[in-house]
């Protein structure tokens, strides 16, 4: 599990990164069983789980922007970031919302998504992010692990209804503001978001 790494957050060259997690992951993920009946799918993978999280890449390395589209969609309000999400099976994002509206587009590999109403935010046991030092985003993070949730120290969630749904390459998914997200990498994944 994350919380356990001892290599939590730090920067490495994407040639590393590639080498050392994502092509041990892709050869895992042709091969891969389902977790162990003692595991948890949120906490397993058949490889070095690694994330490169909610980067600027395409700011880095320019000529991979004429590669993307914004959707057409975007122009419902003011595009205000685009993300690159890369990583190994098995990386997964806590449940959370974001205060923009979203597109998450699968670009490769395969994502479990799960998706709350903004109104669910009790059952879901909302509380200030760990990382939200200036706390201007508010109460927009769980600490439910939601595919293993403890139900005696969260028992309101079990009745929170969600929609489900995985994501594949060419795939887009509309995240509203305030809507509650989860998702975790099936395969070696990578993603674009677009915040606007």
């Amino acid at each position: 599990a994350l919380a356990a790494s001892t290599e939590a957050e730090g920067s490495m060259p994407m040639a590393e990164f590639v080498m050392r997690f994502l092509l041990p992951s892709n050869a895992a993920s042709t091969s891969q069983s389902p977790p162990p009946a003692q595991e948890a799918a949120d906490e397993w993978s058949a490889a070095a789980v690694a994330y490169m999280a909610q980067h600027q890449l395409l700011v880095q390395i320019p000529e991979l922007r004429s590669e993307i589209a914004v959707p057409h969609y975007c122009a419902l309000g003011q595009l205000q970031t685009v993300n690159v999400w890369m990583g190994t099976a098995g990386t997964v994002t806590a449940l959370h919302y974001d205060l923009d509206d979203n597109f998450l587009v699968q670009v490769a590999g395969f994502k479990y998504v799960r998706l709350y109403d903004a109104k669910e935010s009790e059952r879901l046991y909302a509380m200030e992010a760990p990382r939200d030092a200036t706390r201007k985003h508010g109460a927009s993070f769980s600490p439910v692990r939601v595919e293993k949730p403890d139900l005696e120290a969260h028992p309101e969630f079990g009745s929170a209804p969600y929609l489900e749904a995985i994501l594949g390459p060419g795939d887009m998914l509309f995240i509203p503001r305030r809507c509650w997200h989860y998702i975790r990498s099936i395969t070696t994944s990578v993603s674009v978001n677009f915040w606007f």
